[in-house]
């Protein structure tokens, strides 16, 4: 390290390596260094060691070089020792005079005795000079010690085994006359960089519970789906704690590696420049400062381009496409090198082109028990009298790390079990303003319109269908579809899927809600009703689904408050049974805080009535901005008592269990109706009439899906006069809309006919369970996608022309007499079912099937000819 000259203070007695410097009380500034710098000053100092010192300052990493480092009044032994003992990296310059100095080699000895990597720079002198001190450019040095007698031979000796123990080094060997001393200078630093970057570790977590779990599922999902992975979940969810530990278990791999914290925030402050001369440094050494971004992108790029190093890059909480697009180039990059992308928005990554995403999912109450207990209580699990009141807390928390580390922080040291559930009901009454600011910096992103809908769902639509809250907000306005997907993709909403409708043991083919539910974290349910108390008091428009709040609303009654509250805006979801109305009735009321309507802005109401208490729907209920309707039980003469009352702006109907001597002939007078299902029971079959339905359906341009189950059909169903008598056809009109028609369990007049002509957008049709059906003409379906034609025992035919149709599944079951198919099926059919009685005859066309299911049923006259055939499934054995 240091020439003997440096040194006033000289020992003449005989003791070990910096042994006599224990115990003598010297203050002594304990640091870690990433390297020390073993070298004799005279030799190097101005030359290879300043350089490689240099360099390492640069790239932001600490080395011991003695003047830089000591200041007046170090006790200099002590600092040195506390340097060796410290560093990482042990570096060791050997130059032709390095032995004339005792420093040096006492240096090397506690050097040699330390764990850290150890690297040998020989400089103008070669290893075997080391290997054989007593013989080499050493001995001279060696003789003078030996002459003088200052050193014990058994000290001599060390000296000699410790140089010939660093001869047996992998090192660096250069002549500074010949040489590139800076570049090589260079290439040593590089060296003691992946030295210390494989041995020191970021610190992700003080207690990394269910870390590994969490690197097993990453591993598992995302393995060989690319070489850029985006990792997403709301705030507080422990993304970058995940990329931390990523980052220091596979950083090793990789020739260079940069973790670029804080994306987000850095170009807030327009600072993605700065990051970008982060990733140059990290990854080449470059020290360059870039006045735009776009100068910075194109450097990198083009250093990417020209190496063929591996790297791992972190970008930590993005979220915006533009950062992406100034700090990864994946056209650049070696296609075995990673990146690593953490965001709360998902949307990010997919218009980035990153395909492998990874979310991150609430932590498992075994894992958030334990946290929880560790930073409560400094322990992993909970003493009995704590049970219940950890579980409250960790419930609350929802599986959210950040939330739970700030709740048990706050009772660390508190052992008042009276302490601890007052501190639960402040911390469920108010957000912690820390776990506020780190999920509300998502909702910051969301315009007017987002977050009206975020805080209609935290208030009212937790549990609820996803349709509903659709229906409701386009009766508000607002582009609904769009905004779900945004909440979605910043991990501010979940949509789960519900068990589908049953009816009996069957699946209903049409779902009038569809299976689709709203899910929020708690934590965001309570920030999105924060959100709402603040706006009641900006605002004269109110959200109610406080208890209190629906309380007073159900003691006025639906009417009163329709009648007499005309002053007021409120949006409010409630269900009630009305005292008033002697029926439940669920509603919800609401408007746009853009729009100057009346607070009897009523969008959406269930009406479940009693049999004989209504006859028709009330004139003092608002029908001019409804919705969606629904009417379940009930006897009505007629929907509504005048023809001017009827909703214009009707989306959605369903009538369950309710007969009405009219209908469908109001139908006709609904035209924005866009999705109809009438379902009866076996005890109460609607009586419909098919032509009179089928007028009905001719005057409803925006019908999309139709759904008839249990119902009685008087007449066929005729949508076509395409092959058959125009007489059978009573109108002409086209239902140009309609894609989904489901008829279920019910009784039918012998024939359906469905012509293209008149429906030429159907693309799935449904016959289940009708009774007295025989035939089924279809007739230029041209868009016909999927049939299904199960349990009609009495059908018989179905006949057609769908030459040039596009039909690509077809599923026949359970419809024992069929006799005829179509002599023509689409060469394009990829997937058959069958389980009936079906004569083949060597069609020809069914060449193109791919899959086929046949069971239970007689099969007369079948050929091979479906060349693509791979599987058939339960042939019968005739």
């Amino acid at each position: 390290m240091m020439a003997s000259s440096s040194l006033s203070h000289q020992q003449s007695v005989e003791s070990e390596p910096f042994s006599e410097f224990e115990g003598e009380g010297f203050a002594v500034c304990r640091k870690g260094y990433d390297a020390f710098i073993n070298h004799r000053g005279p030799d190097v100092k101005q030359s290879v060691a300043s350089e490689i010192y240099s360099f390492l300052q640069r790239m932001g990493y600490r080395a011991f070089l003695d003047e830089p480092e000591l200041k007046l009044g170090d006790p200099i032994p002590s600092n040195i020792q506390n340097a060796i003992t410290t560093s990482i990296v042990q570096l060791c310059i050997f130059s032709p005079r390095y032995a004339e100095s005792h420093w040096c080699l006492d240096e090397l000895l506690l050097m040699l005795k330390t764990k850290a990597r150890f690297i040998p720079v020989f400089c103008d002198v070669r290893p075997s000079d080391l290997r054989h001190p007593h013989k080499g450019v050493y001995a001279p040095a060696f003789a003078e010690y030996e002459e003088k007698g200052r050193f014990s031979n058994e000290r001599l000796q060390q000296w000699k085994e410790a140089l010939h123990s660093s001869s047996l080094f992998c090192g660096y060997n250069f002549s500074t006359s010949n040489d590139n001393v800076k570049t090589l200078c260079k290439d040593i630093a590089l060296a003691v960089k992946q030295e210390v970057e494989n041995t020191r570790c970021m610190e992700v977590a003080k207690y990394p519970v269910g870390l590994d779990e969490l690197v097993e599922d990453f591993e598992r999902q995302t393995t060989e789906k690319g070489n850029i992975v985006g990792i997403f979940a709301m705030g507080g969810s422990g993304k970058t704690t995940l990329a931390k530990e990523l980052f220091n278990r596979k950083r090793r791999s990789y020739h260079g590696s940069s973790f670029v914290f804080d994306v987000r925030e850095a170009s807030a402050k327009d600072e993605l420049t700065c990051l970008q001369s982060q990733l140059l440094k990290d990854l080449f050494l470059e020290d360059h400062k870039f006045m735009s971004k776009n100068e910075g992108s194109s450097h990198l790029k083009g250093r990417m381009g020209r190496s063929s190093n591996q790297f791992l890059i972190v970008l930590d909480d993005v979220d915006d496409r533009q950062q992406l697009d100034a700090l990864l180039f994946r056209d650049a990059l070696n296609s075995a090198s990673l990146v690593i992308v953490t965001t709360r928005d998902e949307s990010v990554l997919t218009k980035a082109g990153i395909t492998s995403h990874f979310k991150l999912k609430e932590m498992k109450k075994c894992h958030a028990k334990e946290l929880f207990c560790r930073h409560a209580l400094g322990q992993a699990k909970p003493p009995g009298r704590y049970e219940k009141l950890v579980d409250s807390f960790v419930d609350f928390c929802g599986g959210l790390p950040l939330a739970i580390e700030v709740s048990a922080a706050n009772l660390f040291g508190t052992a008042d079990v009276n302490t601890w559930q007052s501190e639960l009901q402040k911390f469920k009454s108010s957000l912690n303003l820390e776990i506020k600011a780190k999920l509300g910096i998502s909702l910051g992103r969301l315009d007017r319109e987002q977050k009206q809908i975020f805080m209609d769902i935290a208030c009212f639509f937790i549990g609820k269908r996803v349709s509903m809250g659709i229906r409701i907000w386009k009766g508000s306005g607002w582009n609904a579809e769009h905004t779900i997907q945004t909440l979605k993709d910043k991990c501010l909403l979940e949509i789960r899927k519900k068990p589908t409708w049953v009816v009996g043991n069957r699946r209903c083919e049409f779902q009038y809600d569809g299976p689709f539910v709203f899910k929020m974290h708690d934590l965001l349910r309570d920030l999105g009703r924060e959100m709402a108390r603040e706006m009641d008091v900006q605002t004269s428009s109110r959200r109610l689904w406080r208890p209190q709040d629906l309380k007073l609303l159900e003691e006025k009654g639906l009417k009163n408050i329709l009648t007499k509250s005309k002053d007021k805006k409120i949006r409010c979801f409630n269900s009630v049974f009305d005292l008033s109305m002697k029926s439940q009735i669920t509603y919800f009321l609401g408007n746009s805080d853009e729009r100057d309507l009346p607070m009897t802005d009523l969008l959406w109401i269930e009406l479940r009535l009693n049999e004989h208490e209504w006859t028709s729907i009330p004139s003092w209920i608002p029908l001019e901005n409804l919705q969606c309707l629904r009417i379940i039980g009930g006897h009505l003469q007629r929907l509504w008592q005048k023809v001017g009352q009827g909703p214009s702006q009707l989306k959605e109907l369903l009538l369950y269990r309710t007969s009405s001597a009219e209908f469908p002939f109001e139908l006709r007078m609904l035209n924005n109706l866009e999705k109809v299902v009438i379902q009866g029971s076996f005890t109460n079959m609607p009586i419909i009439d098919g032509r009179s339905l089928s007028d009905s359906l001719g005057e409803l341009g925006n019908l999309r899906i139709l759904v008839l189950g249990n119902c009685e059909l008087h007449a066929d169903l005729i949508l076509s006069n395409s092959g058959y008598p125009e007489s059978e056809c009573t109108s002409t009109a086209i239902c140009t809309k309609l894609k989904r028609v489901g008829i279920q369990d019910g009784n039918l007049a012998s024939k359906v006919s469905v012509s293209g002509e008149y429906w030429p957008s159907l693309k799935y049709l449904v016959l289940d369970s009708v009774k007295n059906l025989s035939a089924v003409h279809l007739w230029l379906a041209k868009p016909l996608d999927r049939l299904k034609l199960k349990n009609c025992k009495q059908l018989k035919s179905v006949s057609g022309d769908l030459d040039k149709g596009k039909l690509t599944q077809l599923i026949i079951s359970n419809c024992s007499r069929l006799q005829e198919l179509p002599t023509q099926l689409a060469s394009d059919l990829s997937s058959v079912e069958v389980d009936c009685f079906i004569p083949f005859n060597g069609n020809k066309d069914l060449k193109g099937i791919e899959y086929l299911h046949l069971s239970n049923g007689k099969v007369k006259k079948y050929k091979t000819y479906c060349t693509k055939l791979s599987k058939i499934i339960n042939m019968p054995s005739s």
